[in-house]
C-alpha cells in the first residue's frame, strides 16, 4: 500500500506538467509533440537511467527543479522498505511541483467554444460545414441533413458525402 501511494504522488506530480502544457498551446496536435519534448529530458536527467549525482553540474542543477528527480528516489526508497520520514523532501517536491503546475493550468485554461460545431454536436449529428478559412478560425457551418456524413472537427477536414 505504502508504494501505491507514493507512485500515485509521483504520477500527479508529473501529470501535473502535462495539465500545464495542455492549458497553455491552443489545440491537442500541439500537445502532444511539446509534451513528448518536455518529457523525455525529464526521464534523461531526472536520475532514471543515471544517478544525478553523476550528471554535468548544469544538468545535477537542472534535475532539483523536476519531480521525476524526486520520484525515483521515493519510489525506490518505498520499494526497498524504508519509511517515508526518509523521503520528506522527495515528498514535499512532488507536492509542490503538482500544486503550483495545477493552480497556474486552472488559472490559465480555458475552454473554448467552437460555435456552430457545439449546436451540432448538443443538436444530434447534423452536417458540419468546414472551408479551409473557417476551420482555422475554428467556426463553422451547420446544414440540417442528417448522418454523421460531414461531420468534422478542428483537425478534420469535411469528407464530401455526395
Amino acid at each position: 500500500m505504502p508504494f501505491t501511494i507514493a507512485l500515485l504522488l509521483s504520477t500527479w506530480s508529473i501529470l501535473s506538467i502535462g495539465f500545464l502544457i495542455a492549458s497553455i498551446v491552443p489545440t491537442a496536435r500541439f500537445a502532444q509533440p511539446i509534451g513528448a519534448i518536455v518529457l523525455y529530458p525529464i526521464i534523461g536527467v531526472s536520475g532514471v537511467f543515471v544517478r544525478v549525482e553523476s550528471l554535468p553540474p548544469v544538468l545535477h542543477a537542472v534535475a532539483q527543479g523536476l519531480p521525476l528527480t524526486y520520484a525515483v528516489p521515493l519510489l525506490q526508497g518505498i520499494w526497498d522498505g524504508q519509511v517515508w520520514s526518509a523521503h520528506v523532501v522527495d515528498v514535499a517536491a512532488l507536492v509542490v511541483v503538482f500544486v503550483v503546475c495545477a493552480a497556474i493550468s486552472a488559472k490559465i485554461f480555458r475552454w473554448e467554444s467552437h460555435g456552430s460545431l457545439d449546436a451540432a454536436i448538443q443538436g444530434g449529428v447534423r452536417r458540419v460545414i468546414a472551408t479551409p478559412s473557417n476551420a482555422r478560425k475554428g467556426t463553422f457551418q451547420t446544414t440540417a441533413s442528417s448522418g454523421a456524413c460531414g461531420l468534422s472537427s478542428e483537425l478534420a477536414p469535411v469528407q464530401d458525402c455526395g
